[in-house]
């Protein structure tokens, strides 16, 4: 018989979710974090859980799979531990988790070679160094056991813990000598070497762990608003239960992205509860949401209860002022990010994703001659391989290269397209005039102008066989 002066004996159990970025769904780019756990769930064997997230480089086009493989990686290893390492067996449980994820690569490697492409994405001559770029990710894990918990981290992302006082804080500091947007990998060399590990008592221990990308801090303004997602968290629990939390999270961290890093998040929380948990009692609050926004909003005093017009209203100001403050820059950095896929779309022969990537950038940020110079030659390309009827025109190939002429940084290189685009539009003679400006402005473009001297009606399509051939030589900025 179970003595009612004992406390409760205490287990963990794990939710989490991934939501795809807002950037990778213009550009197209999988969602590209992963996670997992296994074991917990109120059992008695120990819980252990994983979270990466695949770097968002164009050099890391297979960094989905690579975060899959850490996250595998992290169960596996810690899933397989009887007991806490000693500090001795610290250093080989580094090299054992970078080990296992680079054996998990070269083998999908093995056995799905890189094609043409991606060939050329790393370089003809690469290493096995370099391959592993293919699948850069970062790795964070945890193990939650009565004998003590350990935490483990490599590369960007957050791993923070939350005590019953609701005291929030981050197991692991940031590292000062990485700048925004760096983060270590496991593709790196000697990866072993970055990885941190850090192992803790169980009791007395964190009420909640919290593990997630870097996607989710990115989306407020300070780590002071970020960790009171461990209170909003925390008491979302006690108010709705564990069962509830399982079907909001995702739109939770959807939102977050939305008026935040628009970029992939990814959140894993371990919760510890009492072996008999007692029921959830909500709170009396007539709007079915108010927690959740909770957990978003910058307010620190919690709601209860109130008018429903003036709760809408402050969520309605919540959300104005984080549209106010993050879409100018966010706009311009998912504007070059769907410019560095619609080069890449370009190079692969992809030319109408190129040319909706490049409008897709135009129309968030209109002030980059990149994007205008990727839309007129995937015009080109366009306008000679397909049929009439595909909808494109002459006339937006013109009105492309002309765009592009009217930025400050405009070169020989417009000139060409818009005097290709021209002669293609039936008006040769402002071709002949674009094109011998283009000449005569770099020495490039002379054989491309002196043919079409020599020659009116050559076929379109060797002109623009001809641009490509000179364009290639020319970075696109």
């Amino acid at each position: 018989m179970t003595d009612p002066s004992e406390p409760p004996e205490q287990r963990w159990r794990a939710v989490g979710a991934s939501v795809r970025g807002a950037s990778h769904e213009l550009t197209g780019a999988p969602n590209q974090d992963a996670f997992g756990w296994n074991g917990g769930d109120g059992a008695i064997e120990p819980l252990v859980c994983g979270v990466s997230d695949g770097h968002g480089s164009e050099r890391c086009f297979r960094s989905d799979v690579g975060s899959r493989f850490a996250v595998e990686t992290v169960l596996e290893v810690l899933g397989a531990m009887s007991t806490l390492p000693t500090p001795a067996e610290i250093q080989p449980l580094r090299r054992d988790l970078v080990e296992r994820w680079r054996a998990r690569v070269f083998a999908h490697i093995a056995a799905k070679p890189f094609d043409g492409v991606e060939t050329l994405r790393l370089g003809m001559r690469y290493t096995d160094e370099q391959a592993l770029l293919a699948y850069g990710a970062t790795m964070l894990g945890v193990r939650v056991a009565p004998e003590g918990i350990l935490y483990l981290q490599l590369g960007d992302g957050d791993i923070i813990i939350c005590d019953e006082d609701d005291t929030t804080t981050r197991v692991f500091d940031k590292d000062p000598n990485l700048a925004i947007n760096e983060t270590h990998s496991l593709c790196q060399p000697e990866a072993w070497r970055r990885m941190r590990i850090l192992t803790a008592p169980c009791e007395p221990g964190p009420a909640l762990v919290l593990v997630s990308t870097d996607g989710y801090s990115n989306s407020f303004r300070s780590d002071a608003e970020f960790f009171l997602i461990g209170r909003n968290y925390r008491r979302l629990l006690r108010e709705q239960g564990f069962e509830s939390l399982t079907t909001q999270l995702a739109p939770i961290l959807d939102e977050a992205q939305r008026l935040g890093s628009h970029d992939d998040i990814t959140l894993a929380l371990i919760d510890r509860f009492a072996a008999d948990p007692p029921e959830a009692v909500p709170e009396t609050v007539p709007e079915e949401d108010v927690q959740r926004e909770s957990v978003l909003t910058r307010d620190p005093a919690p709601r209860r209860g109130g008018s429903l017009l003036a709760a809408s209203a402050l969520a309605l100001v919540t959300a104005l002022l984080a549209l106010f403050t993050f879409a100018p820059t966010l706009r311009q950095r998912v504007a070059k990010a769907a410019v560095a896929r619609a080069a890449a779309r370009f190079a692969a022969g992809d030319y109408a994703g190129a040319l909706s990537l490049s409008e897709g950038s135009l129309q968030l940020d209109s002030r980059t001659i990149a994007a205008q110079r990727i839309r007129g030659a995937a015009l080109l390309h366009l306008l000679v391989t397909e049929p009439p009827e595909s909808g494109t025109r002459w006339s937006d190939a013109v009105a492309a290269w002309s765009a592009a002429l009217a930025f400050p940084s405009a070169s020989a290189l417009d000139l060409a397209g818009l005097g290709i685009s021209e002669f293609g539009a039936g008006r040769p003679a402002e071709a002949a005039a674009a094109l011998s400006k283009a000449a005569a402005s770099d020495v490039r473009w002379q054989t491309l102008a002196q043919e079409l001297e020599t020659s009116e009606s050559r076929a379109v399509r060797d002109l623009v066989a001809h641009f490509e051939a000179v364009r290639a030589a020319i970075e696109w900025q």
